[in-house]
């Protein structure tokens, strides 16, 4: 067994890459190895390159936030390579995707130790297509379009100062401005779930529950259950937006918000704008025309930290 840890060294607000290596070197496995990305989707290729001429198991621990954990997802889907596993070491600024784990926290997910000697499970994976190019993009986490995609985009300005939660209220507040309508077909296994295209504050799709810093926008998805947590919302007021925000965030929505909003459990939905869009695909902002969502059941293996209590 091999043990492969994909460090980002821009993640978060200070390099880490040191103090990675520094734990890696005290656990004194076999056959471990650090690499330090250079750039934006360097962990894909490098994943990629590396499972392409495996011959063994390997376990890969994505050090970094959310957009890392996708990046060395999208270089497993992309080798075809199954005899391996992913680990999210979370040093990144939201780290959304391991809240929806019950019983770890993130101090969990770093300990090093726990994780090298954790099992693996296999949970889901979304593929999302651009059905204007024929494109594919992996994502494991949340994909969404309308308002939050433009939060999503916005952060960047403040995540570096501020972190994943305040930078996400910060952009959610600015877009309030300006992106509340967003006029779609929304399909859910291929059928249409209104009769017309219609205004959404936003329309999203869930294998995990949380983004944007800890909101918890899918509260019932589950990783492993071959299914995709649908949710759109309908516009709204601005007064009134503000006055549903907690609840939203506490994941309150999909049973006291019924009035506006929709949910279903499916296997594929299409956001048909007719244009190009920005699509948020795990964090990362993609233009896409009518983007169609798939599930790919138990396409992942993904380590969770040993406990003390599995000893």
């Amino acid at each position: 067994m091999k043990h492969l840890f994909i460090v980002n060294p821009a993640a978060g607000k200070k390099n880490r890459s040191s103090v990675i290596a520094d734990a890696v070197a005290r656990l004194g496995l076999s056959g471990a190895e650090i690499y330090v990305t250079a750039c934006p989707k360097d962990a894909v290729r490098e994943v990629c390159d590396r499972l392409e001429k495996a011959n063994d198991f390997i376990r890969i621990y994505a050090c970094g936030g959310d957009g890392t954990l996708n990046e060395v997802i999208t270089g497993v889907y992309l080798s075809g390579y199954r005899r391996c596993a992913v680990a999210s070491v979370p040093t990144g600024s939201g780290n959304d995707f391991i809240k929806m784990f019950d019983g770890y926290s993130a101090s969990d997910f770093r300990d090093l130790a726990a994780l090298t000697a954790g099992e693996y499970r296999p949970i889901d994976l979304m593929l999302v297509t651009d059905t204007g190019t024929g494109a594919v993009y992996p994502c494991v986490n949340l994909v969404s379009a309308g308002f939050d995609a433009a939060v999503a985009d916005g952060m960047g300005k403040y995540r570096r100062v501020f972190g994943g939660n305040a930078a996400y209220n910060l952009s959610l507040i600015e877009c309030l401005v300006s992106q509340t309508k967003n006029r779609y077909t929304l399909k859910c296994d291929g059928e249409e779930l209104f009769p017309s295209k219609r205004d959404f504050l936003f329309a999203l799709g869930g294998n995990g529950q949380y983004y944007g810093g800890g909101y918890k926008a899918a509260p019932k998805a589950l990783p492993d259950d071959g299914l995709i947590d649908f949710v759109c919302v309908d516009t709204v007021s601005r007064l009134k937006f503000i006055s549903l925000v907690g609840k939203y965030r506490r994941g309150e929505h999909i049973d006291t918000m019924r009035d506006i909003v929709t949910f279903r459990r499916c296997r594929s939905f299409c956001i048909c704008a007719g244009k190009r869009i920005p699509v948020n695909v795990d964090g990362e902002i993609i233009l896409m025309t009518d983007p169609e969502i798939t599930v790919l059941p138990g396409a992942i293996n993904i380590i969770l930290p040993k406990k003390a209590q599995d000893t």
